[in-house]
């Protein structure tokens, strides 16, 4: 390839730091720095986080996390490097009014597009400093692209786009799976012993309000079929104790273990141990659109690592695990409905192989970023190519 010039040069503004979450920026980048285009990323991040950056591949630009004038300063810092761009990838939650201003300003100069990788219209959070506002102003990017189908319909919708957003889907690339780990590491990243006669239901993620573990809990207490409930949480050490009390006061100690946050490497190399993954995210505990048209990374992770899934009644997850018979989904959104579903997976031993089977096949074939992100990612880069002057 030859020397990049300044025409080569894109700017994303991420914001919010993405190697833990919001992982979707990461491979978004990294995929149109294989295109030819030399990414500069906007993000929070400490001094100790721009080593992790830099061993990913990916070139930031610090705003400040902390202090009496961070915020102040973010904005300016962002408005400043907005003015001088010409080619924008934008993947704050809400549209930004610094880039809203630059738009104006620059009007064709600055080609604006708007990766959502959560949804939020003023109808579901009024309470959302600026929420009108930063809706109102959406329309001002070029091109959106939406991470799932319904929410791509719901966005256009409820923000007046003049276009259905593209979609790329938050899911993960083949080449990032590490190695399987020996048997055994599944219960050493747990710290506790499991029954081999024992399938295994795994939880990873976040937890909160949105989320809330004690329905899972719950769940694996209602369940007709024996199993042992494992949970990996990112929260702080208080709530994951509170939880591991919370789950004593229902479920025997031999089957269950709540722990805290482990390295995602870790968890994907020794997840294939488990047998159900399961994805809670019900309208029924938030009635979101946000919530009710949610396919998170965790869904494809479980489909890498070769394991049938159990999702809540979520429309963007039936769409893929039942329409692909890897799982089920609960009917309801109520822990019972959860626990009704858990059983129909567990109660045909045969049949749960077939979906862990299918799981990973469906995965390799049609979900992984390779076949369904790297042609949105090619696109993208072909839109802003067209764009040079």
């Amino acid at each position: 390839m030859s020397a990049k010039t300044k025409k080569d040069s894109l700017l994303v503004v991420a914001g919010t730091g993405f190697l833990r979450a919001y992982s979707g920026t990461l491979y978004l980048v990294q995929g149109l720095e294989r295109e030819g285009w030399d990414c500069k990323v906007l993000v929070g991040a400490s001094e100790a986080d721009e080593s992790e950056y830099r061993e990913v591949g990916v070139t930031i630009v610090r705003l400040p996390l902390a202090g009496r004038f961070a915020g102040p300063l973010r904005r300016a810092k962002v408005f400043w490097k907005l003015l001088f761009a010409r080619r924008v990838v934008l993947t704050e939650n809400t549209y930004l009014l610094e880039a809203a201003v630059a738009k104006v300003i620059l009007r064709n100069r600055l080609k604006l597009v708007h990766f959502c990788q959560e949804l939020q219209l003023e109808k579901d959070y009024p309470h959302i400093p600026r929420i009108s506002l930063l809706n109102r102003v959406a329309t001002y990017s070029d091109l959106v692209i939406d991470v799932e189908p319904n929410r791509a319909r719901s966005r256009r919708k409820y923000l007046g786009l003049n276009h259905d957003p593209w979609v790329l889907p938050n899911t993960i690339p083949v080449d990032i799976l590490p190695e399987r780990a020996p048997k055994g590491g599944l219960c050493q990243l747990a710290e506790c012993e499991i029954s081999n006669d024992l399938p295994i239901v795994i939880h990873m993620g976040g937890i909160g309000a949105e989320k809330p573990l004690e329905r899972l809990i719950m769940m694996s207490k209602l369940c007709s079929q024996s199993h042992f409930f494992l949970a990996f949480c990112n929260g702080t050490p208080k709530q994951v104790n509170d939880l591991s009390r919370e789950a004593g006061e229902h479920l025997p100690a031999n089957r269950f273990k709540i722990c805290g946050p482990r390295k995602r490497a870790d968890l994907l190399a020794s997840a294939w141990e488990a047998d159900v993954g399961v994805i809670d995210y019900s309208p029924s505990v938030e009635d979101t659109d946000n919530q009710r048209f949610c396919a998170p990374t965790k869904l494809y992770e479980f489909m890498a690592s070769g394991l049938a899934v159990l999702g809540s009644d979520n429309p963007s997850l039936e769409n893929i695990i039942e329409i692909e018979a890897f799982g089920q989904c609960a009917k309801e959104g109520t822990a019972d409905s959860l626990a009704s579903a858990l059983g129909n997976i567990l109660s045909d031993h045969q049949a749960l192989l077939g979906m862990k089977e299918r799981a990973r096949q469906s995965f390799e074939s049609t979900h992984c970023y390779e076949k369904c992100g790297e042609p949105v990612v090619k696109k993208l880069s072909a839109f802003f190519k067209n764009q040079l002057q």
